[in-house]
């Protein structure tokens, strides 16, 4: 029962309680859940409510939305292994249509919604009591008040970023072993920011795209609607599933492979040594760029193996969280 009196949210009550059913089998696979009225209706909430209900399923991968014709629970999906066979696993009707992310819509909602008593680590905001406001204030008027800006105050500045930033970049990558000159460096307003110039500069509509499965659903969306045909490889403890990727790239000829190789998102995992190599001799036999996301990199050790340090950013380009 939905009750406003609960500790959690009407949102996350209404949600859990449509998880409880699918998850228990009470809702099988393809049935149709009540249109957002109904379902308002039922239960005594707004249709705004029901769709943040319903969008947090869709992240949860719990169900589906149909063009016009509403939610439906998910069916099991598909999981390739490495013992598949290759033309199995390199075919986009048994691998791209059963995994790839197609939708963000619902992550995208629920980076907006008001946080209630769960955690949400994956949000991508600071939690409000980590923000020191007066510390920032004086930071702000710190800079702000020096001769140096002065001149730059009304002016774009440099393109790539301002040169004593990336020099300091470049000194900071030395200590992962990402050896860089300031001039080969820009900076972004974050990583979506820097993926989206890296698709422009790389790639053309129609090109296939390697990204990791699970991964960040968002960067997903973005590139098909770019154009892009997205290819899913498996993420395994240590890596990618290399059986799986080499099905892929001998039936699609890839551009670009987009992975989190420390601390990867969600599963944790770092990328061995041994799958670095591999990975950096497929980019090299087919022609392809590794676009590393270390958006962790503040976090994870230092000695953490990078795939842009062990191949000199030949056919890597690295982006960094600083």
């Amino acid at each position: 029962m939905v009750t406003r009196d609960a500790a959690t949210s009407l949102t996350e009550q209404l949600a859990q309680r449509y998880a409880d059913r699918i998850e228990a089998r009470l809702l099988a696979p393809g049935a149709r859940l009540p249109s957002v009225r109904d379902c308002a209706q039922r239960h005594g909430v707004s249709p705004h409510t029901v769709v943040a209900a319903y969008d947090r399923l869709l992240a949860r991968g719990l169900v589906e939305a149909r063009r016009q014709r509403g939610y439906f629970v998910r069916g099991p999906a598909a999981t390739p292994s490495p013992s598949a066979d290759a033309a199995s696993a390199a075919s986009p009707s048994a691998t791209e249509r059963a995994t790839a992310p197609r939708d963000a819509t619902a992550l995208i909602r629920s980076m907006f919604s008001r946080p209630g008593d769960r955690a949400s680590p994956g949000l991508g905001t600071l939690a409000p009591e980590w923000l020191d406001l007066p510390a920032l204030r004086s930071a702000l008027r710190s800079v702000t008040m020096g001769q140096g800006l002065a001149p730059l105050a009304l002016h774009y500045g440099d393109p790539g970023g301002d040169p004593r930033l990336r020099k300091a970049v470049a000194n900071k990558l030395a200590d992962f072993g990402v050896m860089t000159h300031p001039d080969q460096i820009i900076t972004t307003l974050g990583a979506t920011h820097a993926l989206d110039i890296v698709s422009r500069s790389l790639l053309a509509p129609g090109d296939a795209v390697l990204v990791d499965e699970p991964g960040w659903a968002i960067e997903f969306a973005r590139l098909g609607r770019l154009g892009m045909r997205i290819l899913p490889v498996p993420r395994g403890a240590g890596g990618p599933d290399l059986v799986a990727m080499r099905a892929l790239i001998a039936a699609h000829r890839p551009r670009l492979y987009v992975t989190v190789s420390v601390l990867h998102n969600p599963t944790g995992s770092t990328i061995s040594l041994a799958h670095a190599h591999q990975l950096l001799d497929l980019a090299q036999q087919h022609d392809f760029h590794i676009v590393e996301d270390d958006t962790y990199a503040w976090l994870a050790p230092p000695h953490a193996p990078r795939v842009a340090a062990l191949d000199g950013l030949q056919r890597t380009v690295y982006i960094s969280g600083f």
